[in-house]
């Protein structure tokens, strides 16, 4: 074996090595895995927000009846630039929130948030 191979080699590896202890230095909340009812139910949020964009109707029975129709077991809480429009209480631990803003009348803009408890 020819000496620049040796020492190409032994720098390969020490490259590998030191790119190992960087990624152990990282902290283990960043490769934690979601579980895929997470996903579901955000993907269930962000897409009842996309149909809200589409709908524009911003009507407090309108909005609360299809929350309802998407999360039927869930308790969801709906805020309207902070201000809630339906509350509920929380039996289950896990929470996930999604919002969205909106332009009302005159460009005004506003903010929908709905924090569903899973």
């Amino acid at each position: 074996m020819r000496a620049e191979g040796f020492l190409f080699s032994l720098e390969a590896l020490l490259a590998l090595l030191l790119f190992a202890l960087l990624l152990l230095s990282f902290p283990k909340a960043l490769f934690q895995k979601t579980s895929l009812e997470e996903l579901y139910v955000l993907q269930k949020a962000d897409d009842l927000l996309k149909v809200w964009s589409v709908e524009r109707n911003f009507s407090k029975e309108e909005l609360l009846s299809d929350i309802a129709f998407v999360f039927p077991d869930n308790c969801v809480e709906l805020l309207v630039d902070g201000k809630s429009l339906s509350s509920c209480n929380p039996s289950n631990s896990k929470t996930i929130s999604a919002n969205a803003w909106f332009l009302g009348d005159f460009l005004s803009p506003f903010e929908i948030r709905l924090v569903v408890h899973y």
